[in-house]
């Protein structure tokens, strides 16, 4: 397991400068991987079963070696991980891939509503996804809709006003 006390007593710094858009993840992920009981690898390794990922599946791969990392720059190095775009951005890419596999989980099953009705955060998969990285997410992918249909009602203008 995570010593308690690297996740416990981690202390997430501003900076005016910090160099990643959006929500800082880093601290809450392993926050909810503390919760488990296990190290990030050994958390890697059950989700990996849970997800029935064979092992020359790339994504699972990549997940495996940004465990590693990860555990290593906390457990080993013991450095401040709150404090590295670095590890944000290793969190970040376990975050997406434990998104896509979870995506894909969905949409073989079905997405079942019952978490929303307990007040639960969806778990299928065991896939950890902060959720204010997904609000962000959301955010900046509608505002991206927006520009795009605006821009494809522009287009269609055009080609209309050179018609008459």
């Amino acid at each position: 397991a995570l010593p308690i006390s690297a996740v416990e007593d981690a202390v997430q710094s501003d900076f005016s400068d910090w160099p990643i858009d959006g929500p800082r993840t880093a601290h809450w992920f392993l926050r909810e991987v503390s919760k488990t009981g296990l190290n990030p690898m050994a958390r890697h390794q059950q989700w990996r079963h849970e997800n029935s990922l064979k092992d020359e599946e790339r994504l699972a791969n990549q997940h495996e070696t940004l465990s590693e990392i990860l555990e290593l720059l906390v457990t080993f190095d013991q450095l401040d991980y709150t404090s590295l775009a670095g590890a944000e951005i290793i969190v970040r890419h376990l975050q997406h891939i434990e998104f896509e596999i979870r995506k894909k989980s969905e949409a073989r099953k079905g997405v079942d509503q019952s978490e929303y009705y307990l007040g639960r955060a969806r778990k299928i998969g065991g896939g950890l996804v902060s959720p204010e990285l997904q609000k962000h997410i959301a955010e900046k992918a509608s505002r991206d809709s927006a520009i795009l249909k605006e821009q494809r009602k522009a287009a269609e203008e055009r080609a209309l006003a050179r018609k008459d």
